[in-house]
């Protein structure tokens, strides 16, 4: 084995010397530089906050906090316009890479802080939208989650899915609940700026259709609700010309008199309608033709309920429901051989559980078929009364006896009016109104069961029935059998308002 000799080292000594020589020089010049590059840093950030790190120059910009889209320059080691008020120098237009990340704000020269570059300001318009607006989001951010985890779920892996669909059925609880809040949030958007939401105006202007005119099986009859939606759109100004995101007055008014009407507010109903004339639509002369029918009617009916409260012993009826408790007044001076009969079936519990099997919002609800589709009756018929010479009329929450399309073919089943109709008149026999709860008359269910019902829809039903006032005399049905009526018809008080009158003026 050949080894070298301390003599062999000893001939390397001028190499080694050369080497550590250059080695040191080259450390010295590193050293110089660095501490030159730290001299120009430190003079160049004069008056900037000492958080910048200006030891960091020439480093490149870290990138993970680096957003995806932003000005030019923003993250980057280059240079940048000078910022204003700055002195233009070199020094001053140079962005440190060592200073905060764009993610967060930072301090400027003169101590303000500088925004987030990634802040487009929505947080601070979010906390100036309305309650209406807020609520709109929150639902569309709701449907866009819904549909995220619909596409991402899991297929095949039934515990997961389940943790998918649950989250599923949260948010479309939460949407629910925040359309349930909507339609008061629009309006008042709507009242506080017509101008600026439009869109709600479009919102409230649905609900006051619904709400004429329902569509749907979960919306119910309610023509006080709407006449103060019409308000609300009227006082807040409408466009007549139709301009893409308001609403025409004509149609507002239109269902503001509708609504008007079904309440027998007849007088706003015939302002409604001066409106639009005014405003240059032509509203037929049976329109004006009808409101005057109803408007005299009217005034005989009140005249007639002021007397009946001066008496105040006509029978009451209590119907508890499903929905709610309503109160009914029976008119047993105009219909006597009905009412007796309905008094009758009412004290035999005929009337209970008994569905609302026919219910047309805006029209009728109808009762009284044991068969809960409109083919049954009490076994019976009775004689009808509507043609009488002292009949009462058709309003809202008139009590109507059903017949088989003929005379004298009642028995059992029954329909209460939702509002005034004139085509009803002396055709069925009116023999009561409800005196108290019409709003729980408009919250029976919709439902049709003379038909086929696919969707099998559960009916409202009345849970018991109740005379809780009569006169003092015996209550008995007056059945026709053979065609003929079985007992005399009750004389026809052709002077009964005379009567109630002579007894209201003697004190009796």
């Amino acid at each position: 084995m050949n080894l070298i000799s301390p003599k062999s080292l000893f001939s390397f000594r001028p190499l080694a010397i050369a080497l550590l020589v250059a080695l040191s020089v080259a450390v010295v010049t590193t050293t110089a530089s660095f501490a030159q590059s730290s001299s120009q840093g430190s003079s160049s950030s004069q008056g900037s906050s000492s958080s910048q790190g200006s030891s960091f120059k020439g480093r490149a910009a870290p990138t993970f906090n680096r957003p995806a889209q932003g000005p030019p320059g923003a993250g980057s080691s280059s240079k940048t316009a000078p910022r204003s008020g700055s002195s233009g120098t070199s020094g001053s237009s140079t962005t440190s890479p060592g200073a905060s990340s764009p993610a967060f704000p930072t301090q400027r020269s003169n101590g303000s802080s500088q925004k987030n570059p990634s802040d487009d300001g929505s947080s601070t318009r979010n906390q100036e939208l309305n309650p209406y607006v807020k609520i709109l989001l929150a639902i569309e951010k709701n449907e866009s989650d819904i549909n995220k985890l619909y596409s991402l779920m899991p297929i095949g892996f039934p515990a997961e899915q389940k943790k998918y669909l649950d989250g599923i059925s949260a948010l479309k609880a939460n949407t629910e609940k925040l359309k349930s809040q909507l339609d008061a949030a629009a309006v008042e958007a709507y009242r506080q700026d017509p101008q600026k939401n439009a869109r709600a105006g479009q919102v409230i202007y649905e609900q006051l259709l619904q709400k004429i005119k329902p569509r749907r099986a979960d919306v119910h009859f309610d023509p006080r609700g709407a006449l103060k939606i019409a308000d609300v759109l009227i006082d807040g100004g409408l466009d007549n010309k139709g301009t893409p995101g308001t609403v025409q007055f004509r149609k507002v008014a239109y269902l503001g008199y509708l609504a008007s009407f079904a309440i027998q507010d007849f007088d706003r109903a015939e302002m409604m309608l001066e409106k639009l004339t005014q405003q240059g639509t032509k509203v037929k002369s049976q329109v004006f033709e009808e409101l005057a029918d109803a408007q005299e009617k009217w005034q005989w009916e009140l005249k007639t309920r002021r007397l009946e409260a001066h008496t105040n012993d006509l029978p009451r009826v209590k119907f508890e429901t499903t929905e709610g408790t309503f109160l009914v007044e029976l008119f047993e001076n105009h219909a006597p051989q009905t009412v007796a009969n309905f008094v009758d079936l009412v004290e035999k519990n005929f009337y209970n559980d008994m569905p609302f099997f026919l219910v047309r919002p805006g029209l009728f609800s109808q009762t009284g078929c044991p068969n809960g589709n409109g083919t049954g009756d009490a076994g019976y018929k009775i004689p009808c009364e509507c043609y009488r010479e002292q009949v009462r009329y058709n309003f809202a929450g008139t009590l109507n006896m059903v017949h088989e399309g003929v005379r004298d073919t009642g028995g059992s089943q029954f329909f209460i009016s939702h509002q005034p109709n004139q085509t009803w008149d002396k055709k069925y026999t009116a023999f009561g109104r409800v005196k108290q709860g019409m709003d729980v008359v408009y919250r029976l269910q919709t439902v049709d069961k003379t038909k086929v019902d696919l969707a099998e829809v559960e009916p409202s039903k009345i849970i018991k029935a109740t005379v809780i006032w009569k006169r003092d005399h015996e209550y008995k049905a007056t059945r026709i059998q053979n065609n003929e009526v079985d007992a005399q018809p009750a004389t026809d008080t052709a002077d009964f308002l005379n009567q109630l009158q002579e007894a209201a003026t003697n004190g009796g």
